[in-house]
């Protein structure tokens, strides 16, 4: 017979639904960065060339174009992975899992006003295309938006590395997520932060470790996707409430009531045990 009360069912279907969620939302983020970066953005984006480049995207405008939006459905995704995420790490500690939520959010901002440059370059396309011929600076002004769009990127993934550092810490200490699972994700979130303070700062080596701890991110997809919809949240989670058998009224000590939620800190539940064993004495 179950005996978990209500609420605790309830608050554990919550975070089930909002496992399958993040899985659902990281699994469409997948797809959709895959083809726009690497067919795309990548694809089309040839470095220190910047002739090659305008020519590559004039010529392939639409896939460019088509890149762009997904790039925007990425980020969208993000706010959505970040409410789930935070909803499902919220019983390991609710302040940490907002937090966690929050670094994500404000990683989806930049990386959309990081998007906004890459359209851009499909306005300066366009209007040459409607001129009938490409100006001497278009090159050059197209270069420069796709470095302003690198360059933000680099500044929202060092937010995106804290993010899923957060997300290693509540996962480590959830009780319901592998912890080596957690330690891959910890491990990815500590390349991002590498990787991009090297590509902004100067005096620090450029380095490619995220295209290595990057899967810590997969791994936790792949996780979501087979465990979620099974989690069970430990009774007595890091502070969050805790299930406690409490004397029924009118009887002796020996006889509970099923478990119920409580709260209350630990002298509150000691002390209103006692009075209730009292009070049932003959």
């Amino acid at each position: 017979m179950n005996t978990k009360p209500a609420m605790g069912r309830s608050a554990e279907q919550a975070v089930r639904q909002a496992g399958r969620l993040a899985d659902a939302a990281l699994i469409a983020m997948a797809m959709l960065a895959g083809f726009s970066y690497v067919v795309a953005i990548d694809g089309l984006v040839t470095e220190s060339d910047a002739l090659r480049t305008t020519q590559d995207i004039a010529a392939s405008i639409g896939t460019f174009r088509a890149g762009v939006i997904c790039l925007a459905l990425v980020a969208a995704l993000d706010v959505v992975v970040a409410w789930a995420l935070g909803r499902f790490f919220a019983p390991a500690r609710r302040g940490l899992a907002v937090l966690a939520a929050w670094l994500r959010v404000l990683y989806a901002g930049v990386f959309a006003v990081a998007i906004a440059h890459l359209y851009r370059v499909v306005g300066l396309l366009g209007d040459a295309t409607t001129a009938g011929s490409l100006t001497e600076s278009l090159p050059v002004e197209v270069m420069a938006a796709a470095a302003r769009f690198t360059t933000l990127w680099d500044v929202g993934l060092i937010l995106f590395g804290l993010h899923l550092l957060a997300i290693a810490w509540l996962a480590y200490w959830s009780g319901y997520v592998a912890r080596l699972l957690a330690v891959l994700v910890g491990i990815a979130g500590v390349g991002y932060v590498v990787d991009s303070l090297g590509a902004l700062l100067a005096f620090l080596p450029s380095t490619s470790a995220s295209s290595v701890t990057f899967v810590g991110e997969l791994v936790l997809a792949l996780w979501l996707l087979a465990r979620a919809h099974r989690v069970e949240l430990d009774p007595r989670p890091p502070g969050g409430a805790t299930f406690i058998d409490v004397p029924s009224e009118g009887q002796h000590g020996s006889t509970t009531q099923p478990a119920q939620l409580d709260d209350r800190s630990s002298d509150e539940r000691l002390f209103s045990i006692a009075r209730r064993r009292q009070g049932a004495q003959p």
